[in-house]
């Protein structure tokens, strides 16, 4: 395969799905309850395919959000082939892992992100340090299936670092094809 050029390079904009849950006692702007994470989005380069909000009396308990709106997050985060790594910080210091931790550790593990669990909230300040290191630290792998697949369908890929047990692999768990 031939060297790319430097101006041959490009960088692919990721695509977001931004989810928000409002509560009764929400101190989101009720004009525009995701503004801020929308901000936080764009800053890190991502594209906003797709808001969900969701009103609650109070959080399900399996799902935060409701079972039926996290299928419809999945849905719209598949058709729209959202493809952002989502690194997630627990606020719950009881150091008994709750329904809602599952769920942030499920979110990063399937996007390729990693969820941290501080004990009291004087330790967040490390929990996003330890997130700057890990977007310092990251490598891209391209991967070419043989044959190339153009069905624009999802595709599921476990990656492994053969003979080399000392490294950890995060990422994610399958690609969308491109449609030809």
């Amino acid at each position: 395969m031939a060297e790319l050029k430097r101006t041959e390079l490009t960088v692919r904009q990721g695509r977001a799905v931004l989810v928000g849950v409002i509560l009764p006692r929400s101190t989101a702007d009720p004009r525009d309850p995701l503004g801020e994470l929308a901000s936080l989005a764009k800053t890190a380069g991502a594209k906003v395919v797709a808001n969900v909000i969701q009103r609650r009396q109070k959080p399900d308990s399996g799902t935060y959000i409701g079972s039926g709106k996290a299928e419809q997050i999945a849905d719209l985060a598949k058709k729209n082939k959202a493809d952002v790594v989502i690194y997630t910080i627990s606020t719950n210091i009881t150091r008994v892992e709750s329904d809602g931790d599952k769920i942030l550790r499920y979110y990063a593990g399937q996007t390729g992100g990693l969820a941290f669990f501080p004990f009291k909230a004087q330790d967040m300040a490390q929990s996003f340090e330890n997130i700057a290191n890990e977007l310092r630290h990251q490598y891209n792998v391209l991967y070419r299936p043989e044959p190339l697949k153009a069905d624009g369908l999802y595709h599921a890929v476990d990656i492994k670092v053969r003979n080399r047990k000392d490294l950890i692999v995060r990422a994610r768990h399958g690609y969308y094809a491109p449609r030809m």
